[in-house]
């Protein structure tokens, strides 16, 4: 059923934020609240991060608002979302410039293995049908002047709203981006264009390094015994307490173990995702 009142864009976006605040950030609420429980102490602070993040998402939704742009960007912005609350939500990640790199270089087989009937019913409730809202709605028409002006004014009603907020409460914001900068991460849709915007930057962007030879005083053996060959296994994802080589009860490890390997049981990666 279309909505026959037409609605000013600025509203539009305004309840597009206060949506994804409400549904697509429990992963966020329930970090902060182990950092900041609920209590008549911490209460007010609490209200107002959920106010300075539904400005900042009016703020970012606000800068591509235009007469061509903003339904589509609010549907793709949706559709994203909801996606990245249920993989925030269901396996504690958080949607960040390496979980990008991972996803655009991931195979159709990989992916697949990640679809299921929960992630399809969660983008259908907090993607799909909010964005077949958006997409009836009719959107109030808007002379250029009259659109430069709303949209300026929502802009600048948002960042005044942003630095109010902070400064009411800079000591707890002080402690909040100084101490707990983990927390920002789950906010939803704000890290992610963040993050997406990194990775653009990181990946497209024109790169001069000046390679360095290294290992140029290596030759190749040459004695008559044939040289020693070493074959190194690597566990990938592997938690060492799993592995039956260091004395887990299942064998997971039958074929290596029929080997003589030694295996490193103090080992960590430090580029995991």
């Amino acid at each position: 059923m279309k909505i026959k009142s037409p609605v000013s864009p600025s509203l539009l976006i305004a309840f597009t934020a206060v949506f994804l605040l409400l549904f697509n950030n429990l992963s966020f609420y329930s970090n902060v609240i182990e950092v900041y429980p609920l209590s008549l102490e911490n209460l007010p602070f609490l209200i107002s991060l959920a106010a300075l993040t539904t400005f900042v998402i009016i703020f970012l939704l606000s800068v591509v608002n235009s007469r061509y742009t903003l339904k589509p960007v609010l549907i793709l912005i949706l559709l994203l979302s909801s996606a990245a609350s249920y993989f925030m939500d269901s396996y504690g990640i958080v949607i960040d410039e390496d979980m990008l790199r991972n996803t655009f270089q991931t195979n159709l087989t990989e992916a697949s293995d990640l679809v299921n009937l929960k992630l399809i019913i969660h983008i259908v409730l907090f993607g799909v049908l909010p964005s077949f809202f958006v997409y009836q709605l009719k959107i109030k028409t808007e002379t250029l002047n009259e659109a430069i002006i709303s949209k300026a004014t929502t802009i600048s009603l948002s960042i005044m709203m942003i630095v109010i907020i902070v400064f009411s409460f800079s000591k707890n914001y002080a402690s909040f981006f100084r101490e707990h900068k983990s927390l920002r991460f789950y906010t939803n849709p704000i890290f992610y264009i963040y993050s997406t915007g990194k990775y653009i930057s990181s990946t497209f962007a024109i790169k001069t390094h000046e390679i360095t030879p290294i290992g140029a005083d290596a030759v190749l053996h040459s004695g008559k015994a044939n040289p020693r060959l070493t074959i190194m296994v690597v566990g990938e994802t592997a938690r060492a307490d799993r592995f039956s080589l260091n004395g887990y009860s299942r064998k997971t490890n039958p074929l290596l173990e029929k080997e003589n390997v030694i295996s490193f049981k103090d080992m960590s990666s430090c580029g995991t995702a």
